[in-house]
């Protein structure tokens, strides 16, 4: 079967894969034999044609001798499949045939990026089979450990995170996946647990015709964990790029920690600190510290929670939630966040995310050198590193067209970019002079993250810029509600950008828009 669009029939509710010999609906895949799949399939390909019994019975058994009790015990099947007892949607049609009654259609694959020139990767959210929606975080956290490891293969373009979890539940053929995407292999799968035995299936798909590639089952001691996740890179990669060098092989693999419960710590804290944007009062970041806190406790060599804890650190000290007052603009909580972050390089200095924090954490005590040189190791051993907040550090640095193309490459790599990314575009567009275009990517960061304070700064300076007054005091209005104490004075201080221009023109913007000196 070919990967044309035409290979997906949809009907009513109901969606058939011919490449995959696949029926769903409303997300779920309903089991048919597949004699009855190919009798349905003859059906729906001739919608309101009366197909008789001995054509589909000729198409269905070739060369075979069968009764129509054959056929007949196959629409059995089909009917109860489609719930279709009153026979809506296929009518029989008495001594002559059956008739499929209801419309067609063939969707178009929604057009995407080009393929990259490099085996490209979106690496699916494992579906969580425990029958608990609390345990997502689990899928969730194995699901991303894999994105991390192929993402240190230089060899490789792998999708963010951020993107490919868009696709959580969606009832779509695995082409406009990949065509959204752009790229060529998918990989699905699924995880049950419970207190003793994980168990996770993995398929590798090729996007350009559903076909699979490769697919295994693992069932595993919950303790054998992160060999199971080892080993469904490793196949992965060996698929993919036939000539990888063994120490690239080695390099991916992520060390485990001495105790299952640091890890699944780890995994909590980190779902929570991934949606704490949208939390202006900080209790989320507030959860994420205990659950990283007990990661450490368990296991104190352990390097990501170390790193994780680093970054409640500097979120509580950037911003001002409520929950953490006692910590906002404190010298205090910066330094302990520094510590934090060197402790987590020195725990294991090949981890990206480590040297990341650690960049983060240098940046804003502003020493750009040795910050410099954390992301651009960071970036060394992960090539698809997807970090936003290095596309902000190279523009508070003067280093405009970098930061700029540093953000375009994540976008492309993440094509469902979150919202912070927008805000630093606009940051960057503002830098320049090209307000407009600053305004538009600003004022979508804010409809999609309506308490993030640095997009309302920005937005507030650039409508002002454009005498859009009404909008600039709007937008000024949601910056001193969040932080009454906001001064122009302040925000230049913390960011002491290193061109004086830069500096010249956020603090006119900023006037303009009415705010204390």
């Amino acid at each position: 079967m070919d990967g044309s669009p035409s290979t997906i029939l949809q009907f009513d509710r109901f969606t058939l894969d011919l490449a995959r010999c696949h029926l769903r609906a409303d997300g779920q895949d309903i089991e048919l034999r597949p004699k009855s799949f190919e009798v349905l399939r003859r059906l729906v390909e001739s919608p309101e044609r009366l197909l008789s019994k001995e054509e589909i019975i000729s198409a269905v058994w070739p060369n075979v001798v069968v009764s129509d009790d054959s056929l007949a015990r196959c629409m059995s099947d089909i009917r109860l499949a489609l719930g279709d007892a009153e026979q809506r949607i296929i009518k029989t049609i008495p001594k002559r045939g059956y008739m499929f009654a209801v419309a067609v259609t063939r969707p178009a694959v929604r057009a995407g990026p080009p393929l990259p020139d490099r085996p490209s990767i979106a690496v699916l959210p494992l579906t969580n089979l425990s029958g608990d929606p609390q345990q997502d975080y689990f899928s969730d956290g194995i699901s991303e450990d894999i994105v991390t490891s192929l993402s240190k293969f230089a060899g490789l373009f792998v999708i963010a995170r951020h993107s490919s979890f868009r696709y959580r539940g969606a009832n779509l053929d695995a082409r406009q996946i990949g065509a959204e995407l752009g790229v060529r292999y998918l990989l699905l799968g699924s995880v049950r647990h419970d207190a003793a035995r994980v168990r996770i299936t993995a398929e590798l798909v090729d996007a350009a015709t559903s076909e699979q590639l490769w697919a295994e089952y693992y069932d595993r001691e919950l303790t054998g964990i992160f060999a199971v996740q080892d080993e469904v890179t490793q196949k992965i990669v060996g698929t993919l790029v036939a000539h990888i060098s063994r120490f690239e092989v080695e390099r991916a693999m992520a060390k485990p920690p001495g105790a299952f419960s640091a890890y699944d710590c780890w995994l909590r804290g980190s779902a929570i600190m991934r949606s704490s944007h949208g939390d202006p009062t900080g209790q989320k970041i507030t959860a994420a510290r205990v659950f990283f806190e007990q990661a450490i406790a368990a296991d104190a060599n352990y390097a990501p929670p170390v790193h994780g804890l680093a970054s409640t650190c500097h979120a509580a000290w950037i911003e001002p939630y409520e929950a953490l007052a006692a910590e906002y603009q404190q010298r205090a909580t910066q330094e302990r966040g520094l510590k934090l972050a060197q402790k987590s390089v020195e725990l294991d200095p090949h981890l990206p995310d480590a040297r990341v924090a650690l960049a983060h954490s240098l940046r804003w005590l502003h020493r750009p050198e040795e910050s410099q040189a954390e992301f651009a190791r960071a970036y060394e051993l992960n090539p698809n590193l997807v970090d936003y907040r290095y596309g902000l550090a190279l523009i508070h640095w003067g280093r405009l067209e970098e930061g700029l193309g540093h953000l375009e490459r994540i976008m492309r790599l993440d094509p469902f970019h979150p919202p912070a990314c927008q805000t630093f575009l606009g940051n960057a567009y503002y830098f320049i002079g090209r307000y407009s275009e600053a305004i538009e990517s600003l004022r979508a960061a804010a409809r999609r993250l309506p308490t993030f304070r640095p997009t309302f700064v920005w937005l507030a300076a650039t409508a002002a810029q454009l005498c859009n007054h009404e909008e600039a005091r709007e937008a000024m209005t949601v910056v001193l509600r969040r932080d009454p104490a906001f001064t122009t004075g302040r925000w230049l201080e913390l960011h002491r950008f290193a061109r004086q221009a830069d500096t010249d023109r956020v603090a006119e913007g900023l006037r303009k828009a009415g705010f204390p000196e």
